[in-house]
């Protein structure tokens, strides 16, 4: 069967992690999939943000519910565009999580994303402007 096929027909989100540190030569090969994704005109608007401080991934999860799973996780790698290059932001965005969710998958690393463009914070804020506000976002 094709491997690729294989890969979308049994990959799976996971939401409970084993805390182990996540090998730094798989986190990278993770990123840089998410880099060479595909960008509407190839402007290459994508930037990302790995994070494996344990506080920050504490902190992060008490922001959003659907987040809790990160108290847990070895790493979580936020993704960024830059608007001000495209108005397909979201579209870069969601390609690039995508293909770092099946690259994780096909390393061996259980993974899910978290939406968290135009959703409420748990203190019913929108959690992007509470996490610009937040220490997270300045000591990133």
């Amino acid at each position: 069967m094709n491997l690729v096929l294989d890969l979308f027909r049994t990959r799976r989100s996971y939401r409970k992690y084993s805390e182990k540190p996540i090998d730094e030569a798989v986190l990278k090969q993770i990123m840089e999939v998410g880099l060479i994704s595909p960008t509407g005109d190839n402007f290459k608007t994508v930037e990302l943000i790995l994070i494996k401080d344990k506080d920050l991934l504490n902190e992060i999860a008490s922001m959003r519910k659907a987040a809790a799973m990160l108290r847990h996780a070895g790493a979580a790698i936020i993704v960024l565009v830059n608007t001000q290059k495209t108005d397909l932001w979201i579209e870069d965005g969601a390609i690039s999580a995508s293909y770092m969710y099946l690259a994780a998958d096909a390393l061996g690393i259980g993974s899910c994303w978290i939406q968290v463009r135009a959703r409420d914070a748990v203190d019913g804020k929108e959690f992007e402007e509470n996490f610009k506000r937040n220490s997270i976002y300045q000591s990133i």
